[in-house]
C-alpha cells in the first residue's frame, strides 16, 4: 500500500494574541501537514526527532493518538524539545520567536523502502539546517529512484535573509530534487526577489516540475510545461493563518493520494483533474484558518468525510 513519508521538526507553539497567551499545540510546518492527513485515515509516517523531555513526550502521544507513525521519531537526551512563541496581530497573522537546542550527536535514521505511489514531503528551514542536510538527500535521492512523488516548500521567511547567500544554493538543490514545489508569494520574494509567478518559474526553468504559488487573498497559480490557471481563493476573516500553508499541502497530497496520482502521471494530467486537486488545497487552507489549532480539526474531517 502507498505511504506518505514527511520529515520536518517538531515544535511546540505557544500562541500569542494581544501580549496573552492563548492556546498551547503541537507545531512544525510538515508535522501540521501530517496531522490533517492522518485525520482523513491515510497512511502518515513522520520523521523527525524530539527531547527526551514533557514537550517531547506530549507530542509524540498527541501523534500516536492521531495515527501517525512515530518509529522514525528520534528521542534524544541532551537536548530539549524545541519552543515556538507565535504573536498573532491585528490580521492573524504570526510573529515567531524559536527556541531550540541541537543534540551534539549525528542525526541518523534508518531509510524507508519507498515505492510507487509514495509520497515524501519536506521543507521550511528544516531542510536549510546542516544537520538534517545529509539524510534530506539521502532520503530524496531514494524516493526519486523509487519512483515516488517528491513534495517541497521553502516556507521561507524575512528572518532569515541575512542567511540568504548561504542557503539559496541548498534551496535551489532542494527544488531540483522535488516534483512538486510550493511556495507563497512572500516565500519566493524573499528567495529570488521577485513576486510573480511566472518569474519565478523562469528561475526554476525546468520543464520536469509543477510549481503551485500561493499568495494569500490574491489566489493560487498552478504552473506546468502544458498549463497554467489562476484560482480565486474564499473570502474570510481569519480566525489564525497559523497552519494554512501547511494545510493547503495537505489538501493537494490527499487528492494526489486519494486518486492514486503516480509520478508518472503528474505532468500529463488535463486541467480539469488539477481544478479538483487545487480546490482541495484551497478549501483546506481556509478551513485551517478558521481554528486556532494547526490542522484540521476533528469535526471539520467528520463533516468532510460525510460529504
Amino acid at each position: 500500500m502507498a505511504h506518505i513519508y514527511t520529515i520536518g521538526e517538531i515544535v511546540y507553539d505557544l500562541i500569542f494574541k494581544e501580549n496573552q497567551p492563548v492556546s498551547g499545540t503541537a507545531g512544525g510546518a510538515m508535522l501540521n501537514t501530517s496531522v490533517t492527513l492522518a485525520r482523513l485515515g491515510l497512511p502518515v509516517s513522520f520523521i523527525s526527532e524530539t527531547g527526551r523531555d514533557k514537550i517531547g513526550e506530549i507530542v509524540l502521544t498527541f501523534l500516536q493518538q492521531n495515527q501517525i507513525s512515530i518509529r522514525l521519531i528520534r528521542q534524544e537526551k541532551n537536548c530539549k524539545t524545541a519552543l515556538a512563541l507565535a504573536f498573532l496581530d491585528q490580521t492573524s497573522n504570526a510573529q515567531y520567536d524559536f527556541y531550540k537546542q541541537y543534540p551534539e550527536s549525528d542525526f541518523i535514521i534508518p531509510s524507508p523502502k519507498f515505492s510507487p505511489g509514495d509520497f515524501f514531503l519536506f521543507g521550511s528551514f528544516f531542510a536549510l539546517t546542516p544537520r538534517y542536510i545529509p539524510i534530506l538527500r539521502i532520503l530524496t535521492s531514494g524516493a526519486r529512484k523509487a519512483g515516488s512523488i517528491v513534495f517541497y516548500d521553502p516556507n521561507f521567511r524575512k528572518a532569515h535573509l541575512d542567511e540568504l547567500e548561504r542557503l539559496k544554493p541548498v534551496i535551489m538543490e532542494n527544488i531540483r530534487s522535488a516534483d512538486i514545489i510550493r511556495g507563497s508569494d512572500e516565500d519566493f520574494r524573499c528567495i529570488f526577489g521577485k513576486g510573480d509567478p511566472e518569474e519565478v518559474w523562469n528561475v526554476i526553468d525546468d520543464p520536469g516540475k509543477v510549481l503551485i504559488y500561493t499568495a494569500n487573498q490574491r489566489g493560487v497559480t498552478l504552473i506546468t510545461e502544458r498549463l497554467r490557471k489562476s484560482y480565486p481563493v474564499h473570502n474570510i476573516t481569519p480566525v489564525s493563518t497559523i497552519g494554512a500553508g501547511d494545510n493547503f499541502n495537505a489538501g493537494i497530497i490527499y487528492s494526489l493520494f486519494h486518486n492514486r496520482i503516480s509520478h508518472k502521471e503528474i505532468l500529463q494530467m488535463d486541467i480539469k483533474v488539477w481544478d479538483d486537486i487545487i480546490n482541495y488545497g484551497i478549501n483546506f487552507g481556509t478551513l485551517a484558518c478558521l481554528t486556532m489549532e494547526n490542522y484540521l480539526t476533528k469535526q471539520e474531517v467528520d463533516n468532510f468525510s460525510t460529504q
